[in-house]
């Protein structure tokens, strides 16, 4: 699962440049701070799923 998570990161992050191009520069730092959160979030549910298995 850790892996599956890792790359859909991975996978996000890669496509940010194109990202940058659809999205309104007014919009633009809700979705990066939301986007932010989101990577947290999921941070910290691997690193609880890893220390809890």
């Amino acid at each position: 699962m850790g892996i599956g998570v890792l790359s859909a990161s991975g996978l996000l992050f890669a496509l940010v440049p194109f990202w940058e191009k659809l999205v309104p520069e007014d919009g633009r730092d809700r979705a990066v701070d939301a986007f932010g959160w989101a990577s947290l979030a999921v941070l910290a549910a691997m690193t609880a799923w890893g220390h809890f298995s």
